[in-house]
């Protein structure tokens, strides 16, 4: 009966060694699998991060160029009335 014991016994430590070693398997597999889905998000946090701030380079881009052409178009507006009105003072004092 002692050799039945001792077989039985080496059989559970060969269990026990091979379950650890599962158990340090599936702990790795995770660890990589998170590590992954990580970086995997800082990446498209980052891809989000740089398409946002495209587009609102973008949009002050435009509505300076908007603003400026706006502010152009008015002066020009306001020079032509400016002009016509020396042109009409002229006009008068002659």
């Amino acid at each position: 009966m002692p050799e039945v014991s001792a077989f039985s016994m080496i059989g559970t430590s060969l269990l026990r060694k091979k379950l650890v070693v599962v158990v340090v398997v599936v702990v790795v597999v995770v660890v990589v699998v998170v590590v992954v889905v990580v970086v995997v998000v800082v990446i498209v946090v980052e891809v989000v991060v740089i398409v946002v701030v495209i587009v609102v380079v973008v949009v002050v881009v435009v509505v300076v160029v908007v603003v400026v052409v706006v502010v152009a178009a008015a002066a020009a507006a306001a020079g032509a009335t400016v002009r016509g009105e020396i042109l009409q003072s002229e006009e008068h004092t002659r």
